[in-house]
């Protein structure tokens, strides 16, 4: 899906001293993507502080949901750092108890497929998929999704 806010920013780190507008097209990357899912387009260079951006989006999108979903495309990102895979760690414990399936679509990127399942390892997080391809990720959400509400 393409998104306005994809074109807008350098192919660099973001931090604190981003600009409000910098931080405005930041968060403009996660977006309801449709009922009950929620889209995070990650930025080519990822850093703590655009991490917690991201999450404080999502935080405030399932703010009033009970349980959601989550789509993440890493196609165009890098293997975030030490701190940020931290950081990653501890903004999925707070959400893993209320997200029916994360689907990270990556492409067929090794290294991020290698650095997902290291950061999901003690999240909590019950139910996620690594997937090349935005077709495959949507499928497998919405058949994990189908799963949880047969429950």
């Amino acid at each position: 899906m393409n998104h306005p806010s994809l074109i807008m920013l350098e192919k660099r780190q973001y931090n604190e001293d981003s600009t409000p507008y910098e931080i405005e097209l930041i968060r403009s990357r996660t977006f309801l993507y449709e009922e009950g899912i929620i889209r995070a387009n990650e930025l080519p260079v990822v850093s703590p502080f655009t991490i917690t951006l991201c999450f404080d989006k999502i935080e405030e999108l399932a703010q009033s949901r009970e349980t959601f979903a989550l789509i993440i495309d890493l196609r165009d990102s890098a293997r975030p750092d030490a701190k940020g895979r931290r950081v990653l760690n501890e903004r999925f414990m707070n959400i893993a108890s209320r997200l029916s399936h994360c689907s990270y679509i990556t492409g067929k990127n090794a290294i991020i497929n290698t650095a997902i399942r290291f950061v999901m390892y003690g999240t909590g997080l019950k139910s996620f998929s690594v997937d090349s391809d935005e077709e495959t990720a949507i499928k497998k959400l919405k058949d994990a999704i189908g799963k949880t509400k047969g429950k």
